[in-house]
């Protein structure tokens, strides 16, 4: 076995969030053109008044205590960031986060976070296209 098939990191702390509500979710998504090219290029959260922000860059997964994300400005829309606010979405807000795992294998790494009443956010990073999709 390639133990570089099986081995990711983890930048920063993971917060110390389980057993809290999510109080807010947002997604930086960016798109080229009319497409939709990284759904989840930043994942940003709020935890107990505090918000964090979860991305991916290789095999290494961040974690960084941030501040609320702002509107993003583009100068041109052949390439462009915009922020999504799931706020309303509530199966994620208002609810309880259990658990937060890892995983990798050959082509991804992923970060999983389970709420409170089976629902949970998967982030899937390709390494190889730099890009991050989110299953819920």
């Amino acid at each position: 076995m390639n133990t570089k098939e099986c081995t990711y990191f983890i930048n920063g702390d993971e917060p110390p969030i389980i057993g809290d509500i999510c109080q807010s979710l947002y997604l930086m998504q960016y798109q080229e053109g009319s497409q939709i090219t990284d759904q989840a290029n930043v994942v940003y959260f709020q935890f107990s008044g505090k918000w964090y922000r979860l991305y991916f860059e290789g095999s290494t997964i961040f974690w960084r205590e941030t501040e609320k994300p702002e509107e993003p400005i583009n100068s041109n829309l052949e390439s462009a960031l915009a922020l999504i606010n799931l706020n309303e979405c509530t199966d994620y807000v208002g609810k309880i986060i259990n658990n937060i795992s890892y995983s990798r294998n050959a082509t991804e790494i992923s970060a999983e976070l389970a709420f409170e009443q089976g629902k949970s956010i998967k982030l899937l990073h390709n390494e190889h296209n730099d890009t991050t999709c989110i299953k819920c």
